[in-house]
């Protein structure tokens, strides 16, 4: 079945809201606030597909709530549409710079606004695909790691509980993961029980592990050793009894007696057998047993079968399902391990992100520390920045910052360890950049930033304050960091990056860790 996507929309002009629905009613569903305190409490418990909204609202600028959307995990990734009557030019650049991904100006023709919607969703669906309502698995996931982060140590402990199927429970995690009863995405859980330690019917009785223990795969956890129980191999239920049993009869009516040995016929019985009255008379050749040590002896203890009469020194172990009722032999019990799970670093980016398969330090590269944009958006920017840059006659400056000897940072320290020296990269370039900035990941070790109204002396500073905190750093962070200005290094967008390049190769044939500009001649 297609997945039915949502639409929120946000105008004082509900009409806006009934054609967009009536034109789109075949594969979307439209939403409808008239206000933005009416889509914010929406977007509480809804996470629309794409948002357009006017500028003009009647209780906060929609500015102001394109802001408030990007500022938050939650919403960030959802994109944004501006359909407005303002025109103006500063308009369209402020929605565009607060990471609208269209600003369009009303009225528009029906056909081009399906067109334009379809091709956006269609993009978003392949590149953020963790956002749609196909897959809630994910956002319990999600779910469930905040809740761990929120622990005080970060480590969910399991607690006994004689009521669940393994004896112990997760605090907090059923009430967020449900039962597999409200489980829709069946194909997903399939994926995620093939291949694990987890059987089928743990995964039906104890639902909750599938998450823990997929999510540990993802290392987004990871996990302790707690306890180890034994569970029936044919139901798999904790409860089990372990009885002593005969090992003629595997009868449980056995009893421990007192062994008494008769050294003149060599007769050996369990004592009540010998009693006669006050005396012992060895029921074997009838003679009365006088002195303990000189006529017999106490061997031992053993066990007699009160069913067989079979008398042995050591009982068989059977154990029974208290929950099923079947008996088995010890060895084939099941032994299970109870874990305790705590979070990782990259269960802290899965909640940054949103996302688990993106949870990886590649993809959250500077995401934690700096608002990107995309390149397409950002190469929509500088042609912008050209247009305005020539009308008004002010240079702008694009700085390109490479960490080149990421690869060798990983092989030496580790992932862990990289993923903290991004961080703290990313913390150096927040603070040595300014809020007017814009930035985009160009690759998975270069960010990219247009700098409005700065000249390449200017940028130069800017570079060198970052190069500085970087050097002090404890880890050998090598940056290459390149500068080109609009007019003096190009008067148009493929005479800027081709100058950008240029002057990568050479800080390359210098020796890397350099900071290069490139002005033409």
């Amino acid at each position: 079945m297609k997945t039915v996507k949502h639409i929120l929309v946000i105008d004082t002009d509900q009409r806006v809201a009934k054609v967009i629905a009536a034109m789109m009613k075949e594969s979307y569903r439209v939403h409808f606030a008239d206000n933005g305190r009416k889509a914010l409490h929406f977007l509480e418990s809804n996470k629309p597909h794409l948002i357009i909204t006017e500028i003009e609202l009647p209780d906060m600028d929609g500015f102001e709530f394109c802001r408030h959307i990007k500022k938050h995990t939650e919403t960030a990734q959802i994109p944004i549409i501006i359909l407005s009557h303002r025109s103006d030019l500063d308009s369209r650049l402020t929605g565009l710079q607060l990471g609208v991904i269209d600003y369009l100006i009303k009225p528009l023709h029906k056909t081009e606004l399906r067109v334009r919607l379809k091709n956006i969703l269609s993009q978003y669906d392949k590149l953020t695909p963790s956002y749609s309502d196909h897959n809630p698995t994910e956002r319990k996931m999600i779910a469930l790691l905040k809740l761990i982060r929120d622990i005080d140590d970060q480590t969910l402990v399991p607690t006994p509980d004689a009521n669940q199927f393994l004896g112990y429970r997760y605090p907090g995690v059923e009430t967020i993961v449900g039962s597999k009863n409200g489980f829709t995405d069946l194909n997903y859980l399939e994926q995620m029980v093939e291949n694990k330690e987890l059987s089928k019917t743990i995964a039906d009785k104890n639902y909750e592990l599938i998450f823990l223990e997929h999510l540990a795969e993802k290392k987004a956890l990871t996990k302790k050793i707690h306890d180890t129980i034994h569970v029936c191999p044919y139901c798999e239920h904790h409860d089990i009894n372990f009885r002593e049993i005969c090992p003629n009869c595997n009868s449980i009516d056995i009893e421990l007696v007192d062994l008494i040995h008769h050294f003149r016929c060599a007769y050996i019985g369990p004592e009540k057998d010998f009693r006669h009255g006050l005396d012992y008379v060895c029921p074997k050749c009838s003679q009365t047993l006088r002195h303990i040590g000189v006529d017999y002896e106490k061997p031992s203890r053993s066990y007699q079968c009160k069913t067989c009469q079979h008398v042995f020194s050591e009982a068989s172990v059977n154990c029974l399902s208290i929950y099923c009722g079947k008996s088995f032999d010890i060895d084939k019990a099941i032994v299970r391990d109870i874990y305790s799970y705590t979070l990782t670093d990259v269960g802290h980016l899965a909640i940054e992100n949103g996302h688990i398969e993106e949870a990886t330090f590649e993809h959250a590269f500077w995401d934690l520390h700096l608002d990107l944009y995309t390149m397409p958006f950002l190469q929509q920017q500088v042609k912008l920045e050209l247009l305005r840059s020539e009308r008004y006659k002010r240079p702008f400056t694009l700085m390109l910052i490479q960490l080149n000897n990421m690869d060798e940072l990983k092989e030496t320290f580790g992932r862990i360890v990289l993923l903290n020296i991004l961080r703290e990269l990313g913390n150096i370039i927040n603070e040595g950049t300014r809020a007017t900035d814009i930035p985009a990941r160009q690759s998975e070790s270069e960010v990219l930033f247009l700098l409005p109204e700065t000249r390449i002396e200017d940028s130069k500073v800017i570079a060198e304050r970052i190069r500085k905190r970087s050097e002090s750093f404890k880890y050998r962070m090598l940056l290459n960091i390149c500068l080109v200005e609009f007019p003096r290094s190009g008067k148009n967008y493929e005479d800027l990056f081709s100058g950008l390049s240029i002057a990568l190769k050479r800080a390359f044939e210098k020796g890397g860790n350099k900071t290069i500009s490139f002005i033409r001649e």
